[in-house]
């Protein structure tokens, strides 16, 4: 009976030695992944920092490039219209229709017309309009002298 209480104990001390040593490796895996971990939260810690001033440098680029562009139209409003005037003055009537009826056969928009020419797009319309007529006057013109001879 000796033998087999010794044998009980022998192995209660074999089985407790194992526990032992297998919760100490398991210790160690646990100490290590958490040190890993904490690598990895302060590499996040970095890359989120990072990702912010990034994202920063993105809105501030954008408030200026939409600062720039508010600049650029305020520019071009503040032109004086003085030059526009004497450029305008400078042409006669059929040549404006003659530029405007140009541009707009090469396919360019109102807008880039008035641009262009430095009129408002209501001028550009009228002007349009009124080479139209022109034009349709001076085919019923030649068509009447045709019809004379």
């Amino acid at each position: 009976m000796l033998d087999y209480h010794l044998f009980l104990t022998l192995a209660s001390l074999l089985l407790c030695s194992l526990l032992f040593a297998r919760s100490i490796v398991l210790r160690r895996r646990a100490a290590a992944h958490s040190d890993l971990l904490y690598e990895q939260q302060i590499a996040l810690q970095k890359y989120q920092e990072e990702l912010s001033q990034i994202e920063q440098s993105v809105i501030r680029e954008q408030y200026f490039k939409t600062s720039l562009q508010q600049a650029e139209v305020t520019t071009e409003l503040q032109k004086s219209r003085i030059s526009f005037h004497q450029d305008r003055q400078k042409l006669k009537v059929p040549e404006r229709y003659a530029y405007v009826q140009s541009m707009f056969r090469s396919g360019m928009q109102t807008e880039d017309v008035a641009l262009t020419l430095g009129m408002s797009c209501h001028e550009i319309s009228q002007l349009r309009n009124l080479s139209a007529l022109a034009e349709n006057t001076n085919r019923l013109g030649r068509k009447t002298n045709v019809a004379a001879s």
